[in-house]
């Protein structure tokens, strides 16, 4: 493919997770700001286990295709495992790159011409394995954020991960936007208990400054629209997609504390790495008196994704 071609094909394939599907959109997004984009969708789910055990004897052992069609895909993307035995085989039936985000099993991996995985998974080094800064996402730093408008997300119960302390988490928060006057927009997310949404929701009703949405009544696009308009976002740790979201945007980013069932866990890590770098500054910092580090480049994982695979779709061509 030349790099002034016009256009370029390309299948995602979904899994109807939301936290997938921005991984995929958010690349896809990045490729529409290089090229004209001719994407269709094809949705995974409902394939049954007979179906999924037929496909992986098909990957395997069928002959694969040689097709080399100018009306053929170029690229062939998804995030998530499910979709990864079907983008495989309709890479084989087809021809294209295909791409994943995540680590794929082991044995899948040397199918993929690129798999894009977050450096907290620790990925094992391989030819097909790009290490990104936190996942590809949908957000996109429009320089439009309001000073006097901050934004808090909360997570929820993982029982695997983290112990959920909600009362804590709210004098946390009380604290925070007690002492900071700016106009402040609170919401909740699916793993967010319901104790803890009333506790939220008797915050705003406590202070004149600030709003509480349910997740649940929020549009699509109502959070990057957040992002967008807020120059200072508070995430509890355990909501890592949001953070990079919220960074990649061009917020200044503060982590709410939990406590992690597992220390040395790839969340921690993935936490320390942040603070590390001076991405964000944690609650603890923030109550001693510390502010955010100027100068620190905005992240854009999903632009240089899109680069990647546009310099391999030249190759190929």
């Amino acid at each position: 493919m030349s790099s002034t071609r016009a256009k370029i094909r390309v299948t995602i394939f979904l899994d109807g997770r939301p936290g997938h599907e921005k991984q995929t959109m958010g690349i896809v997004n990045a490729l529409r700001e290089r090229v004209e984009v001719d994407c269709t969708a094809v949705d995974v789910r409902g394939r049954g286990w007979w179906t999924g055990c037929k496909d992986v004897l098909t990957l395997l052992f069928a002959r694969g295709s040689s097709a080399n069609d100018s009306s053929c895909t170029d690229l062939y993307l998804g995030t998530g495992r499910r979709t990864h035995i079907p983008l495989l085989l309709a890479q084989r039936a087809g021809g294209g790159s295909s791409v994943c985000c995540m680590m794929p099993a082991s044995w899948l991996r040397r199918y993929f011409n690129f798999c894009f995985v977050p450096s907290h998974d620790r990925p094992a080094p391989g030819p097909q394995i790009v290490r990104t800064c936190g996942p590809a996402n949908c957000s996109v730093d429009e320089k439009r954020h309001e000073q006097k408008r901050g934004l808090i997300l909360v997570g929820g119960v993982d029982l695997k991960s983290h112990f959920w302390q909600s009362k804590m988490l709210c004098l946390q928060i009380e604290e925070l936007i007690g002492q900071d006057e700016r106009q402040w927009v609170i919401s909740s997310s699916p793993r967010t208990p319901p104790e803890t949404v009333d506790d939220l929701r008797g915050l705003a009703a406590k202070f004149s400054q600030v709003e509480f949405f349910h997740y649940k009544d929020t549009p699509a696009g109502w959070v990057e629209e957040q992002y967008n308009c807020s120059s200072v976002v508070w995430v509890t740790v355990d909501s890592i997609s949001m953070v990079f979201e919220a960074l990649t945007a061009g917020c200044q980013v503060g982590l709410l504390p939990v406590e992690w069932k597992k220390k040395g866990s790839k969340y921690q890590k993935s936490e320390q790495f942040l603070l590390d770098e001076n991405y964000v500054i944690s609650f603890a910092d923030w109550q001693a008196g510390h502010s955010w580090q100027e100068g620190i480049t905005v992240l854009n994982e999903a632009k240089r994704c899109a680069g990647l695979i546009m310099e391999k779709l030249c190759q190929k061509n």
